[in-house]
């Protein structure tokens, strides 16, 4: 995953917001959906100043991936620097008729 931050400015003072690109792995013999992200964004100390998340709807095949693009979160605070992302949540989802072994 990669961050961009870029600066904003409100009327509650200067902030940021943070481009995400992203990309989400299945390695599970399941197919996941609805797969939450948990990004926990921290200061130069290392401190966490804020944490966020984001869901994905689509489908994760096993072996596959998903790169749903660039992702804008906005309002983080001016003192973050760093971010790091990690599943917080993801459904078992039913695998598509052709996907389902003995379909064919």
């Amino acid at each position: 995953s990669g961050m961009v931050l870029e600066s904003q400015s409100g009327t509650s003072g200067p902030s940021l917001a943070a481009r995400h690109e992203v990309e989400i792995r299945n390695r599970g013999r399941l197919p996941y959906g609805e797969v939450q992200i948990r990004i926990v964004y921290r200061a130069g100390n290392g401190k966490v100043v804020e944490t966020r998340t984001r869901k994905f709807p689509e489908t994760i095949a096993p072996g596959q991936s998903l790169k749903p693009g660039d992702f804008r979160v906005e309002g983080l605070p001016g003192s973050a620097v760093d971010a790091e992302m990690s599943v917080a949540y993801a459904d078992i989802a039913t695998a598509p008729e052709a996907a389902r072994p003995g379909s064919d």
